[in-house]
This record gives structure tokens, sequence and C-alpha cells, in this order.
């Protein structure tokens, strides 16, 4: 048992000479082939794992070893007939050891025979991501928001929902592979690129997830009742919440196309600050009231509910004036300014003063004042207007835009612990530290991959000039706020600006497009709507009617360009293309 049958005949001659003859006669050991697949519990072949066969027959010694190949596949090649114990001695990476030890038997006719099914199955080692999702202005939680998991083969892995806290686990992950977290986009919420997120999983990852409401428009265009064409100039409009018709919001006058336009406007509204959960409502109804004409019309008294959704988040309505009988064809009169407010009697002597309008000098670094490119887009073609910018991003920026010699040599004793030499931004960041525009945390970090916050940019563009203005708390939330002074000076000189119920939200993220508003306005970088040029736009999440559209093609060009005075806009000459 266990060798092959020799059925070569032999020929032996006997003759009376010799009377013994000796022959060696030999048998081939049966044989057989082990073989299996390795796999994990996502049914993933696995490459790497490493098994014995031992001979379990009394004195044999016999010990073979094999390694799974990339298909996952295990095989022991010429076994010899016998009974064998199968163990795995290495797990593949990232996965545990199976604790199984398996029988099995080449039989006396070089079959196997096994009592198991032939894959031999590890277990992930678990690794979990933790999204924690919540309204990127208010900072309050998102609850009840679908997130899907998918593997590097684009298969489904897990799908869960935020919680009252914003909070989504996705647990038994396999460590080393690479996911995309995708999410379903609440209404009232741009979608944006950062809701794919790429994560290269260690053991558990973190993620903060920021949802930025979308920032609508109401357009109005006022035209003479009996000649839509002729368009009226310097008709002044209020701005009021449908659930709110006594607070007033905004008011603006028409250009000289008759055109006024409410920009920046929220559609979502937001729980109060106590609740715990943010209701996400769909739509959001403003008012449009006039609130004074011009000479030559009669007042129109009507209110417009003008609703906007997620779906109509732009809209625009045509606003008409009845002639005063016989004036309407007279020649326009220069635009009635809406009515002033009550003039304030003086302050009383030991209240103080207004703080002046600060000084602009030098900056604390030499900028260059050719208008050349310092922002651009990320590989797959979008440049995220609403997206957050890092902290090494901002010091990128101001680097690229400083024509200091000395911003080539970083200055090593200025360096941070998660700074390194070799890091992309190590040379931005020692130098605008050296000069005193950036700063690190109280930790000694500077933390180059957070989003930079209002705040903080407020902070930077008030260290570059060195404003100096006493706090006047000008926004309703900035109260005892560490950038209060900061976020003054900003504001007194027109850089930054608040939103327009009164607030600045200094610990929000500075957006994409907030950044390169705030950027061309101390630059004096003025180019208008209409002359950025669609052909000029290469970014596929960009459009025309996004809030901040000129500013991003503004920062994103080489350009060379004139205009009358420095408070005019601009006409671009030349555009150079990216060295």
């Amino acid at each position: 048992t266990g060798y092959l049958a020799d059925d070569t005949p032999i020929r032996i001659e006997l003759t009376t000479r010799k009377q013994a003859k000796t022959e060696s006669l030999t048998n081939t050991p049966v044989t057989g082939t082990v073989s299996f697949t390795k796999v994990n519990n996502w049914d993933i072949a696995l490459p790497g794992a490493v098994f014995t066969l031992t001979d379990q027959t009394t004195g044999s010694d016999l010990v073979l070893t094999e390694t799974s190949n990339g298909s996952g596949v295990v095989t022991f090649s010429d076994v010899p007939f016998g009974v064998y114990e199968l163990e795995e001695i290495t797990a593949p990476d990232n996965h545990e050891l199976s604790p199984t030890k398996y029988s099995l038997e080449i039989d006396s006719s070089g079959v196997l025979i096994t009592g198991w099914d032939e894959e031999i199955v590890n277990q992930i080692k678990g690794g979990g991501i933790t999204v924690t999702l919540t309204d990127a202005d208010t900072g309050l939680p998102l609850s009840d928001i679908t997130f899907k998991v998918f593997d590097s083969s684009s298969r489904n892995r897990s799908t869960g929902m935020t919680n009252s806290s914003g909070v989504v686990v996705f647990s038994g992950l396999m460590v080393g592979e690479t996911y995309r977290i995708v999410q379903t986009i609440p209404a009232g919420y741009y979608p944006t690129a950062e809701h794919s997120i790429t994560v290269a999983l260690e053991q558990n990852y973190n993620i903060s997830w920021y949802d930025y409401p979308i920032a609508a428009s109401i357009e109005i265009n006022k035209v003479d009742s009996q000649n839509a064409s002729k368009k009226l100039q310097g008709v002044s409009f209020g701005l009021y919440l449908a659930g709110d018709p006594d607070t007033l919001l905004e008011t603006g006058l028409t250009d000289v196309n008759g055109k006024l336009v409410f920009r920046n406007l929220e559609l979502t509204l937001k729980g109060p600050a106590t609740s715990s959960l943010a209701p996400i409502l769909d739509e959001l109804e403003y008012i449009v009231k006039e609130l004074a004409t011009i000479t030559g019309y009669n007042l129109n008294t009507s209110p417009y509910n003008v609703t906007l959704t997620d779906r109509t988040e732009e809209a625009a309505l045509t606003v008409t004036n009845v002639p005063v009988a016989g004036g309407g064809d007279k020649p326009p009169k220069p635009p009635v300014e809406p009515p002033k407010p009550p003039v304030e009697p003086p302050n009383p002597p030991d209240e103080p003063k207004p703080p002046p309008k600060p000084v602009i000098g030098e900056p604390v670094f030499p900028i260059t004042k050719d208008h050349i490119w310092y922002i651009q887009g990320y590989p797959d073609g979008t440049i995220r207007p609403n997206g957050d910018i890092t902290r090494e991003e901002v010091a990128m920026v101001f680097w690229r835009l400083s024509i200091s010699p000395d911003k080539n040599d970083p200055v090593a004793s200025l360096s941070y612990p998660d700074v390194k030499p070799g890091r992309w931004s190590y040379q931005a960041i020692t130098y605008l530290s050296s000069v005193g525009v950036l700063l690190g945390y109280p930790s000694g970090d500077f933390l180059p991959k957070n989003p930079i916050t209002r705040g903080e940019l407020a902070a930077i563009l008030s260290r570059i000039y060195v404003l100096e203005l006493e706090g006047t708390n000008l926004f309703s939330d900035i109260a005892g706020h560490w950038a209060v002074d900061y976020i003054d000076n900003v504001s007194v000189v027109g850089w930054m600006q608040g939103y327009p119920n009164g607030l600045f939200r200094p610990q929000n993220k500075t957006t994409r497009a907030e950044f390169c508003t705030a950027i061309n306005r101390m630059l004096s970088r003025k180019l208008a709507k209409e002359d950025a040029d669609d052909k000029l736009n290469i970014f596929s999440d960009l459009k025309k009617a996004d809030w901040g559209y000129q500013e991003i093609i503004e920062a994103a060009y080489t350009h060379d360009y004139e205009r009358a005075t420095i408070d005019d806009y601009e006409r671009w000459t030349k555009i150079y293309p990216k060295d």
C-alpha cells in the first residue's frame, strides 16, 4: 500500500553452472497534490499566507511548507501517500491567524481526501471609521444623513446613518484598504467634492465632516409698468424673512440697469443654539419690499414673497412702478436715496467716540504688485469654491505673493514638530512665521492640515499690514473672542465682511471663495463678474452664478490689466500661462 505496482516482466535465466541469481526491483511511491484557496471574510483572495503540511505517520519527520500566491492559492505538489495535518503559521497582512488545524489524507491511489471545503478563511483585523457631520455655519450636528463606504474595487462595504449627535460609525473594515466615504447630500446644502473622501485606513480614522449651506440669491429687475424696456435706477428695496417680517436683513439700490441682487442668502433654517439637533428644511421664504422709489413714480407697496430651495437657489423677479400722471416720460431725475434714520443726539462727553479708520501702511514683507495667480484647482478638475482651505495652503498663497529674497531660506529655528523639512509647505510656513504673520498653537504644533477659520484669516490679514484699532465689537458674536480686534480691523478696511444677520462667525471654516475675495480686496484686485469670461472658467464645479465666481477667476490667472483708478474694475489686456 502506498506504492505503484510495477508490472514490467523480468527475465531470469538459471543454468547448471549458477544456481542463484539476484535482481533489484523498485516501486514508485504514490503521491498526490494538496491545493486550496485562501480568502478573507469579504471573499477576497489573500496572498502571503504560510502553511505547513506535517506527516502524521509514526516516525516520520516530513514537514512541507508553502505560501499562497497572488490569487490566494496554496499548492503542495508530490505529497506522498499518508495522513497529514495542515496548519497556518503566518497570516496574510492585516488578518487574523486561522486557529484551525486541518486533517487530510493522500490515499493509496494518490487522491486527496479532506473533510473540509477547499477554502480557508481569515478574519479581517477590523479597523474603523467614525464620521462626525456638522453644519459649517452653525456647528450644529446633522442627523439622519446616509453615508456609504466603498472599497478600492468600488464595492459598497458598509452603509450607515448619522445619529442625533451627527455621528456614524463604520467598524470591521479591512486594515490597509483604501476607502471612499460618500454622503447623501442633505436638502439645502452644496454637493461639494469634499463629500467623497479617500481614507488610507490604519486602525481607526476619525473624519470631521462639514456641510455648507447653499448660498442663494434673489435678483430684482425694476422697470416702468408702461414700458418694460425702461430700467429704473436708484429704487430702494429691503429684504426680510417671511417668518420675521419686521426685521430688516439687508437693503440695496437698483443699478443703472434697474437691477439689484441680494447675494449669499441662506435657504436652510437652523435650529436654535440650545438645540442638540439642527432641523433641515428644504426651503426658506423671503419677502422683498420696496422702501423708496424715484421721482416721477408711485411707490410699489406690494410685498413680494420669494421661496428659495436647493432646487431653485437663484430667484429673479420683475417689479414695476406706475408713473405719476404726466411724470413717467419726463427725463429721469437723480436717484433718490432711501430714507435715512433720524440723527441721534451727540454722544455724551464721557462716552467714547467711534474709533478712527485704521491707516494701512506697508506690509511686513514685500508683496508683488503684479496680478499673479495664487490659487489653482485640484487634479480632478475642480476648484471647490465652498470647500475648506487649509493653514498650509494659506501659507503657500502668501509665500507665492511675496517678493522677498529671504523667502527661499527656511528658518530652522522656527520650525514646528509637525512641519518637517521636505514638507511641500515647509519653506512657506517657516518664512511667514519668521515675519510674524503665522503663529502656531500653544501645544507648539502648527497643524498644517487644519482648515483655517474666519477669525484666523482676519488675524493674518491684520498682521500683514499691522492694522491697529481698538476692539469695537462690530458683530454680535465676536465679543470676548481672541480675534475681536483683528476682525474689527479687516471689517473696517473692507477686506472681510459679516453675514446679513449681523454675525461674523469667527470659528467657521473659511471657504476658498471667501478666501479669494478677502485677498483680492486686500490687494485691490477687482474684476467685474460680467468681465470674467466663461472661457476662463476651466473648473468643472464653478458656475458663473456662484458667489465669488469672479474672485476665483481673478486669483487663478496671471494677467496684465489697465484701469483708470485703483477703485475701478480691471480690463485684462494679456493672460500668461502658468509657470
